[in-house]
């Protein structure tokens, strides 16, 4: 091997394997527009923290994702639009697509741990893009 090719050689590796160390994990993916749609329609309509409830005015429904670990496990975040924000606090619900159908359930409302003990843990950490996403304990493996 020539002195050019191995002096090139080296640096080559080194950025391949960079690469390959810090390329992610799976990651969520974004939702088709018609899954959009169906999310954003069940967390509109759920019963779930009594969103139901809740003037459509208050918040929009934003940052669905959908899990690419379990297609039948999704995100969305509830913000409040600028009017609200002293009196309607920012949440995350999870949801559900049971077998079979191509309707979601909200399953869970939260600002903490949300998703803990109902959806895998697995799920919850490619929907939230982290390792950790429930204390030890709390989730389900």
């Amino acid at each position: 091997m020539t002195r050019f090719r191995r002096r090139h050689l080296v640096p080559a590796l080194v950025a391949t394997v960079a690469l390959i160390v810090a390329a992610p994990a799976g990651a969520s993916r974004a939702p088709s527009g018609k899954e959009r749609r169906a999310l954003t329609s069940a967390v509109l309509a759920s019963h779930v923290g009594a969103i139901n409830k809740v003037p459509r005015s208050h918040f929009r429904v934003t940052g669905q994702r959908v899990s690419s670990v379990s297609g039948s496990w999704a995100k969305a975040e509830l913000v409040a639009r600028p009017a609200f924000r002293s009196t309607f606090q920012n949440a995350i619900v999870i949801a559900v697509r049971p077998a079979g159908t191509t309707q979601w359930v909200v399953v869970d409302l939260g600002s903490a741990e949300v998703g803990c003990g109902i959806a895998p843990n697995k799920v919850l950490a490619d929907l939230f893009n982290t390792r950790t996403p429930c204390p030890p304990g709390a989730g389900i493996g």
